[in-house]
């Protein structure tokens, strides 16, 4: 906020916007390779008597398809305006009936429109399975998860992928005789205002746009306690100072005009904060008047008025007066007449077409053979320097001051048959705290300094019991266990989250995903964050009870047990031992699986780690 507030001419403001479209970009992981032929086939036609609808299948990136419908009306002068339309979630994407209509509109106003199917929507299922005919994930939000929390393995978000093909579908446009190339507008809502904003950014070629039903400020999302699914998510956008906000400076000063509801789950509060700072830019262009706001007393989605206003808007920027077209009587047609190809499936139709997630799973090969490819000596320091940093990212330390409480029990299992366990808290971050239950056998219990194993696993000091007869060796060997529960585990799990109470703790937008989704803002994650933690349980045991790192062994178990996994890669004066059911590989456990993992998968992927590690690579 200070740093935009500072920008006071044109010059500076558009060094700042270069900075921040860097930055973008580099948060995203930069965009995949797509210098490839577009080879466009137009499929299908449609006469909708005022206009004509082409059915269109583009190359975007080498074998990876899209899916699109080009409205052209009829008897308008050519080259004309046109606008690039961009769904929201809907599972059937450009074919969803509201969004036909907007199109419609559209094309009534005298604008070409060219309507596309997102990543894992309409025609573009990345989990279609040809031969039973099923879904084996659902299109939309399932879809973009299980592609984007794998992709961010990679370093490379799956935002990279939505705005790649955008790109490419401006590419299209340009190739069209009919249409304008310098009269070029993008509009969308939800989802689709989320990636018009990301166009924003990111094309030049852009004239007007309108986003809907997404712009906000991150403050007053992070109150709102809203969830997005991950393409949604711009890693690092806030560890660089990059606000929603910036999406409208970037245009400058082109016209814009953001589509608000009051009653939004995207808080109105923001979008009209946004709104008001933008135009502080725009007025150093003597263009004030094209930063607008459009607010409806409405729920989230494109609203048929909004449609009329959006067409309006356009008409004026493009043919110099405003258009206003009724809409209240089209009819939108059924998904099968849209087809651009035969079965309504890119995914067994088209030999050898790639989905998004092969080209997740072809990056993520590829980064094991270029490092693999390398000695191992290089390989393992270069991923232990990139590790630390990421491990101890904007971490401020703090003292421990250890709390010991005199339980004798521990959540579920109660131990008073010749073992004898002691609660204990520290802080771990400022106001962070974690917790352990150190458990020891009776016999042992006046020993002042025991060999101690830190057990890391999923749930921490709630399964224990599940884990009692390991425990139990352990303390008859003459060590103690140090249970531990890094914050958000455990005993001390975070509480519900406003929305995300709708929804379990560890459930797809509960208040789990929320808070990774929030450190992925920061350029930080719950991997990083909780291997910190680890290594500073290793530091509390010395700061209290005198136990040097030497005398300290970390057990891992279960996914959550690669927090010590790469806790012990860093700190090698600890021992290290391993549970049967730890997680060994993200590339062949969670995104090399048919169906991937992407449940409560956020907690323990670093992004951006197969460029230098797997997990079994860093286990010792």
């Amino acid at each position: 906020d200070e740093a935009r507030n500072a920008i006071s001419s044109v010059p500076e403001l558009r060094v700042y916007n270069r900075k921040m479209k860097e930055a973008f970009l580099e948060g995203l992981g930069g965009l995949p390779e797509s210098s490839c032929p577009l080879n466009a086939r137009v499929t299908g036609k449609l006469d909708m008597g005022s206009f004509v609808m082409e059915q269109i299948l583009l190359q975007v990136r080498p074998n990876a398809y899209m899916s699109s419908s080009l409205y052209l009306p009829k008897d308008i002068e050519t080259p004309a305006p046109a606008i690039l339309f961009i769904p929201g979630h809907s599972e059937n994407g450009r074919m969803y009936a509201r969004y036909q209509m907007v199109c419609q509109t559209l094309v009534r106003a005298g604008l070409i429109v060219f309507a596309i199917d997102p990543v894992g929507q309409g025609e573009r299922s990345d989990f279609f399975d040809p031969e039973s005919g099923r879904y084996l994930i659902d299109q939309a939000w399932p879809d973009h998860d299980a592609c984007g929390v794998s992709s961010l393995a990679t370093g490379r978000a799956i935002e990279s992928y939505f705005i790649s093909d955008q790109l490419r579908a401006i590419d299209y446009m340009m190739t069209r005789p009919e249409i304008d190339g310098t009269r070029i507008g993008v509009t969308g809502v939800s989802g689709g205002g989320t990636q018009t904003s990301a166009m924003m950014i990111c094309d030049d070629r852009i004239a007007a746009a309108i986003p809907g039903a997404f712009l906000s400020n991150r403050r007053e999302l992070l109150y709102s306690n809203l969830q997005q699914d991950t393409e949604q998510v711009w890693p690092g956008m806030m560890g660089f100072g990059l606000d929603y906000v910036n999406t409208l400076l970037c245009m400058t000063p082109r016209p814009v005009s953001i589509l608000a509801e009051t009653c939004d789950i995207f808080p109105v509060e923001g979008a009209r904060q946004i709104h008001e700072e933008a135009r502080r830019f725009y007025a150093m262009f003597g263009k004030e008047d094209s930063m607008c706001l459009h607010e409806e007393q409405t729920i989230h989605g494109y609203t048929l008025s909004m449609a009329t206003y959006s067409a309006a808007f356009f008409t004026e920027i493009f043919y110099g007066k405003p258009r206003y077209v009724s809409n209240e009587d089209i009819e939108p047609l059924a998904d099968s007449k849209m087809y651009a190809t035969k079965t309504g499936n890119i995914v067994g139709e088209i030999p050898d077409a790639r989905t998004v997630m092969d080209e997740v799973r072809g990056h993520a090969t590829a980064l094991r053979e270029r490092r693999q490819a390398l000695d191992p000596e290089t390989r393992l320091e270069r991923a232990r320097s990139w590790l630390r940093e990421k491990v101890y990212h904007d971490r401020q330390p703090v003292d421990y001051v250890t709390r010991v409480y005199n339980a004798t029990y521990s959540n579920d299992w109660t131990v008073d048959d010749g073992y004898v366990a002691t609660g204990c808290s520290w802080w771990t971050q400022k106001r962070l705290f974690s917790y352990g239950t150190l458990i020891r056998a009776e016999k042992n219990v006046q020993e002042k300094r025991l060999p101690t194993v830190i057990a890391i696993w999923t749930d921490g000091t709630k399964r224990i019991s599940a884990h009692e007869t390991w425990i139990r060796t352990q303390c008859d060997a003459g060590k103690q266990v140090l249970v531990l529960d890094v914050p958000g585990t455990g005993s001390i799990e975070q509480h519900p989250m406003l929305r995300s109470d709708q929804f379990g703790y560890k459930d797809d937008y509960g208040a789990m995903y929320r808070l990774c989704s929030d450190l992925l803002y920061m350029g930080d994650s719950m991997a990083a964050m909780r291997c910190y933690d680890v290594l500073r349980a290793i530091g509390m045991l010395k700061d209290q009870f005198g136990i040097p790192a030497e005398e300290v062994a970390l057990y891992c178990d279960d996914e959550e047990g690669i927090y010590g996994v790469m806790a012990g890669f860093l700190n090698e004066q600890v021992a290290m031992s391993y549970g049967p059911a730890l997680l060994h590989s993200v590339e062949r456990e969670i995104m090399g699986q048919k169906v991937p993992v992407y449940h409560n998968t956020l907690t323990f992927i670093l992004p951006g780690m197969l460029e230098y590690f797997d997990y079994e690579e860093l286990m010792r």
